[in-house]
């Protein structure tokens, strides 16, 4: 865990997936709708998951390459990152930090993934319904994490020095990235989420006892 500065922080960015929610339950989802085995799917996304964050390859074009591959003619109801979602769940105490944080810190989402999937999110209850000063997209942006040019339009958006950003993201790669750039970050932990947001609040001297039940 890195050396925080609480007192310093002014500006915290939140991941998504892994953070915000529990993604895992979608890949069951996308593999009923295809009638292909959910390991397949798994696979496919950790191949060109990277290329669909860049908005290089949409998940209908994902979902033709596997039920060809799996001989499945399976008709499936566009577009196929709706399957996705709907297999999300929210992780109540990381929407509850940002709502205790709101009005006390800047907020902003920092996020690899495919921009119209991160939409349909957006209305489906997913991300929590707080204020953030900006969303750093990486299908947008052209890059993802830990990629140095995101971190640094981040940064340009924050408006703040590196020093004073918090980043709460679930891969470890993704936070030594921030903290290459001097920022200040913490790896969630998606399997244990209250613990998670009772570190990040003792850190962020943010009272626990508003820690979501």
């Amino acid at each position: 865990m890195p050396k925080n500065n609480p007192q310093e922080i002014q500006f915290i960015y939140f991941d998504i997936g892994g953070v915000f929610l529990d993604w895992y339950g979608g890949f069951a989802r996308v593999a009923r709708a295809l009638m292909v085995p959910e390991q397949a799917v798994i696979d496919a996304l950790a191949q060109f998951g990277r290329e669909i964050d860049l908005g290089g390859l949409t998940w209908d074009e994902l979902g033709q390459r596997l039920q060809k591959e799996h001989k499945s003619t399976h008709g499936f109801v566009s577009p196929l990152f709706k399957e996705f979602v709907a297999g999300f769940t929210t992780i109540s105490a990381a929407h509850q930090l940002a709502k205790d944080l709101e009005g006390k810190l800047k907020l902003g989402l920092l996020s690899d993934v495919e921009l119209e999937l991160f939409k349909h999110t957006s209305t489906q209850g997913k991300i929590p319904s707080v204020f953030f000063e900006t969303k750093v997209i990486s299908s947008e942006v052209g890059f993802v994490k830990p990629q140095p040019e995101i971190y640094e339009i981040a940064e340009n958006r924050a408006g703040v020095v590196p020093e004073k950003i918090f980043f709460i993201d679930d891969k470890p790669e993704n936070i030594a990235g921030a903290l290459a750039r001097g920022w200040q970050g913490y790896v969630f932990d998606t399997n244990q989420p209250k613990k998670a947001v009772a570190e990040i609040r003792q850190l962020l001297t943010v009272p626990v006892q508003t820690l979501a039940k």
